[in-house]
């Protein structure tokens, strides 16, 4: 953890799941505190400024689409719809 543990710590965020052992590992390796804190607030906020800009970049390209999206999402959920209707029917 000595050797990664600066790039493991930064990109914990990333990983689902990983963000909850990272933490136990660094303290059971005995790894200074200010700098797993340092380290651990970097990463923190480059996910918040990530994620925060995909959201917003992705959010705007969906206003985009949402039109469309009333014609054939309506269309698509009825033709799903009478394809349940028809396997229960058969079943």
């Amino acid at each position: 953890m000595r050797k990664y543990g600066p790039a493991v710590i930064l990109l914990q965020k990333y990983i689902y799941g990983v963000k909850t052992l990272v933490p136990l590992a660094m303290g059971l390796t005995k790894y200074d505190v200010k700098k797993f804190a340092v380290y651990n607030f970097i990463g923190a906020v480059i996910w918040a400024v990530v994620i925060g800009t995909l959201a917003y970049i992705l959010g705007e390209l969906v206003y985009t689409y949402v039109e469309d999206f009333k014609t054939y999402g309506m269309a698509f959920i009825v033709v799903l719809l009478l394809f349940i209707a028809y396997m229960f029917r058969k079943i």
